[in-house]
């Protein structure tokens, strides 16, 4: 059998490639015009076309990338990090709420059985890595 990356006859193998995680997550980051692009035509940018998408911040050339590295990180020394913490927890409270819920939804559905003996979190290193992916995203937001 071949997986086409939406099954349309078979609903439980493309609910598992609709990861509610990434999709909300999109949709707090991504400007509204963007979002449709991104998330259903699973369009790619290139790294300036990104920053105006609303992937990223800002990009550095690679030769200049130390130094922006370095500036970015004084401007967060210079911060009261109680405040910085407190501000961004509170203004971003209901979307992590929200990613919480997603993951617990996704991890069930990715849970299931993709063909009878085969799961897609069957190992506990998966876990860990999804843990490690979602420190990297609280860095970045």
């Amino acid at each position: 059998m071949k997986l086409e990356r939406y099954d349309t006859e078979n609903p439980e193998l493309g609910k598992l490639r609709n990861f509610r995680f990434g999709i909300e997550l999109a949709r707090y980051r991504i400007p509204l015009h963007y979002f449709s692009r991104a998330v259903i035509n699973a369009e790619i940018w290139n790294p300036q076309d990104a920053v105006s998408a609303g992937f990223y911040d800002r990009t550095a050339p690679a030769e200049q990338l130390a130094a922006a590295a370095a500036m970015a990180a004084e401007m967060f020394g210079n911060l009261n990090m109680t405040a910085f913490n407190g501000t961004k927890n509170k203004s971003r409270k209901d979307l992590l709420e929200l990613l919480d819920r997603c993951i617990e939804m996704d991890l069930v559905v990715t849970q299931a059985p993709l063909f009878p003996s085969q799961h897609l979190l069957a190992e506990p290193t998966s876990l860990e890595a999804l843990g490690q992916v979602l420190l990297l995203i609280d860095l970045l937001l």
